[in-house]
């Protein structure tokens, strides 16, 4: 089981998607079941303290993938893969969250659905169609928010950088220079 997680995450970080309900976030093994906890420590996917549909209300270290359904508060790994988090989630490689409502910082974060915070990275990702939050990167992918980087791509919203692209029929412009916007498909505020 641990190499098919490992598999579907590089296949994922590859095609730059996370598949929702691909990721076995509350199936993995851990020593402890409680219905919470305030501290989760993980050596990788399947070992840690407590399983990893235990949700985490503190903090949630890992020492390579730190694999779990639910953390509010400080998610730190040198990978992250998280279906809830709220809270600040801190890692080397990667983010991979379908639910994100705080604050993101990695080298790569890939957002699957909701996601209503601020990604920090060198590529970050977001598929959301509902919420729009704030991206700082050298290339920012959103179908809405705010976008700050080097190479932006949205469907709307407002997107300040060297190349901004705009995937949205209503735009104004398909592509700018410095800086872009577009409203919602329909609206023309």
């Amino acid at each position: 089981m641990k190499k098919r997680l490992l598999t579907k995450i590089l296949v994922m970080l590859l095609t730059l998607e996370a598949a929702a309900g691909g990721i076995p976030y509350d199936e993995l093994d851990g020593l402890y079941e409680w219905k919470w906890t305030p501290l989760q420590l993980s050596l990788g996917p399947g070992k840690a303290l407590f399983t990893s549909g235990t949700p985490v209300y503190g903090v949630s270290l890992g020492y390579s993938f730190a694999v779990q359904d639910q953390v509010a508060g400080l998610n730190f790994a040198p990978a992250t893969i998280t279906r809830w988090t709220a809270g600040v989630t801190l890692a080397l490689l990667c983010n991979i969250y379908e639910e994100n409502y705080g604050v993101a910082v990695s080298l790569v974060n890939l957002a699957v659905h909701d996601y209503a915070g601020v990604q920090l990275g060198l590529w970050n990702m977001n598929s959301s169609l509902d919420a729009g939050g704030w991206q700082f990167g050298v290339v920012n992918v959103a179908r809405r928010g705010w976008l700050f980087g080097l190479v932006n791509m949205a469907g709307c919203g407002w997107q300040f950088g060297l190349v901004n692209i705009n995937s949205n029929p209503d735009a104004l412009l398909p592509w700018s220079l410095i800086f872009n916007y577009s409203p919602e498909s329909g609206k023309t505020d």
